[in-house]
């Protein structure tokens, strides 16, 4: 069986977070709404876990894995008939993003970035669950190597988990230079306001071929994607400063005003900001008994 996964120093911070645990919840275990700053991957043994997220329940069977996004409001059930058995895993997105290569930019690591998705759910491969039983025991383990070792696995774990990601969206996600320029423009031009115009200016390409480059590789527009930007970014802020004010917030990702920040927050979280911030965050890797 396996035993949750801790820190052995201080000086492992950074990947001591990443945590795989077995864990066992008997029939009728109900863990209310809560989110976590991490990933987290349910992968079933057996039995069932049932993960509603904004009222839509994802049954994750033996075989199968949820991948939850981080900041996600979600609560965790086991329906009745027998217990269930799986694999839990919290990984946070820096881990992820620094295991990488800038120039490999894997489309889970550009996802994470902008929290456009929720949760995906797939098929539990033998690769990936090598991945994760091999991260575990590096986990395990101390020195220099291991943490070679831990980046190699983390990175691998990304192209895994990229691949399902990109086969859920119906292809390979290309590189494109211009769709690289715009997308960094935004990262450093968010909290100011943006046009559609400019950010095509400074990809070098008209704007209607920029929107048609978005809604081709994010299945969304240039407006939208500069929207979960300033959304994701506002999260952050707020987990690094607690006693931030939901109007300095709005301000402080480029939001003209509280009502409109609130207005667009509910619509891309499903529920308002203050009740956002007044879920339970839980620690990587632990849920509370229930």
């Amino acid at each position: 069986m396996l035993e949750p996964l801790a820190s052995k120093n201080q000086e492992r911070q950074c990947t001591c977070l990443d945590r795989i645990i077995r864990r066992e919840l008997p029939s009728g275990y109900h863990f209310g709404t809560h989110l976590h700053h991490s990933l987290e991957m349910v992968a079933c043994i057996s039995g069932q876990v049932v993960v509603t997220i904004h009222g839509v329940e994802h049954i994750v069977s033996p075989g199968e894995y949820l991948l939850v996004f981080p900041n996600i409001p979600h609560s965790t059930d086991v329906p009745g008939g027998e217990p269930a058995v799986f694999l839990q895993g919290h990984c946070h997105a820096d881990s992820l993003t620094n295991a990488v290569l800038p120039q490999q930019r894997t489309s889970l690591v550009r996802d994470l970035s902008i929290s456009r998705r929720r949760a995906i759910q797939a098929q539990m491969n033998t690769r990936l669950w090598a991945c994760l039983q091999g991260l575990q025991v590096e986990l395990e383990g101390e020195g220099r190597h291991n943490e070679d070792m831990i980046r190699l696995k983390l990175a691998e774990l990304s192209i895994l988990l990229s691949r399902d990601l990109e086969e859920a969206d119906g292809g390979h996600l290309q590189e494109n230079a211009h769709l690289t320029r715009a997308i960094d423009y935004i990262d450093q031009h968010y909290m100011e306001k943006l046009l559609v115009q400019d950010v095509a200016e400074a990809a070098g390409v008209s704007a209607r071929y920029l929107t048609k480059l978005f809604l081709e590789h994010f299945h969304m527009g240039v407006s939208v994607y500069i929207t979960h930007v300033r959304i994701s970014r506002a999260i952050t802020y707020k987990q690094t400063d607690p006693d931030c004010s939901l109007s300095d917030l709005a301000q402080e990702v480029g939001f003209s005003n509280q009502q409109h920040f609130s207005k667009v927050f509910k619509e891309t979280m499903g529920i308002p900001p203050k009740k956002y911030f007044s879920i339970t965050v839980t620690p990587a890797g632990i849920h509370p008994a229930g």
